[in-house]
């Protein structure tokens, strides 16, 4: 090779290596929208430090047959695996009896039985643990007042799914029974420590 053509062959090598490498080296340090989860993350956005503002809760009551709301249980002093499934389960238990008497206030129900038959730590994720709630509501009206039957009348069932991912500062609560994993972006904050 001559040498003008060997010359000019590393100037253009040496000036591609350069601008190759000044981009490699550049740097910034505010992180971007589209940086991805770190591996401890939960993998959904989640509640900023001191910022936990929770959904409003069913309460009301009672039936006209007599059915009364139950207290939520309080947030556990420390999230471990047993508190996390037993929060959960308490949760969903207060949770199905009072969205059922606040969604038929008006109505003659009387029995009512929420069983959690199932309240299990499926994963842990970032700071904090994901719990599976299975069970079933049954109901009936059973007394009215013109009738006095005492027979069971308009009786029902459903089975339910219900996900929560606890924290030290929070629970999330989400409701699918037709999904197998839960998605928690479709959640809701449903308990605070702060």
């Amino acid at each position: 090779m001559a040498p003008d053509m060997r010359r000019r062959f590393l100037q253009i090598g040496g000036l591609a290596l350069v601008t190759g490498l000044a981009g490699c080296l550049s740097s910034s340090d505010t992180p971007t929208d589209s940086a991805p989860e770190t591996e401890s993350g939960p993998g959904f956005d989640t509640p900023p430090t001191g910022e936990c503002d929770p959904v409003d809760l069913p309460t009301s009551g009672p039936t006209k047959g007599g059915l009364e709301p139950v207290e939520y249980p309080d947030f556990p002093g420390e999230v471990t695996d047993g508190t996390a499934r037993s929060f959960a389960r308490d949760f969903e238990y207060a949770y199905r009896r009072n969205e059922f008497v606040k969604r038929h206030e008006d109505t003659w129900y009387d029995e009512l039985t929420v069983d959690v038959e199932n309240a299990e730590l499926t994963d842990e994720r970032g700071e904090g643990y994901v719990v599976r709630t299975d069970g079933e509501t049954t109901f009936a009206v059973t007394d009215r007042p013109e009738t006095a039957t005492g027979t069971a009348r308009p009786t029902g069932r459903g089975p339910f799914t219900t996900w929560f991912y606890l924290t030290d500062r929070y629970a999330i609560r989400y409701e699918n029974s037709e999904a197998e994993e839960p998605n928690f972006e479709h959640g809701e904050i449903v308990a605070c420590a702060e």
